[in-house]
């Protein structure tokens, strides 16, 4: 995997967000099932276009997931589910803090990874 930026991974924390902000309790199957259709659409919600094949939309959601819950804005729990490239299926779910940040427009850190 290359280095995915801050802003990059910003990106996809808020769009993780903003399906959290509706559902509260989602699985990564949302982002990742192993259809063109769900890639496309996501690379389309996540990806910048002039940074599109550049980065893995459905890594920066796996990242700003990680992120996210090194934050304390949600939490994550392994399933027994498998997805599509045979890898746990995992829950997402905003925490108390996660729901209050939401609230308040509190303005979250992110970091480049590698």
């Amino acid at each position: 995997m290359g280095l995915s930026s801050a802003h990059a991974i910003e990106r996809a924390a808020r769009h993780v967000l903003s399906v959290l902000s509706k559902e509260h309790e989602i699985t990564y199957r949302v982002f990742y099932d192993g259809t063109p259709e769900t890639a496309a659409a996501l690379e389309e919600a996540v990806v910048e276009e002039d940074c599109r094949g550049w980065y893995s939309a459905e890594q920066l959601i796996h990242i700003a997931v990680h992120q996210l819950a090194e934050q304390g804005i949600v939490e994550t729990e392994s399933l027994s589910t498998t997805l599509a490239d045979g890898e746990n299926d995992y829950s997402i779910s905003l925490t108390a803090r996660g729901k209050k940040a939401l609230a308040d427009k509190l303005k979250l850190t992110f970091y480049d990874s590698e």
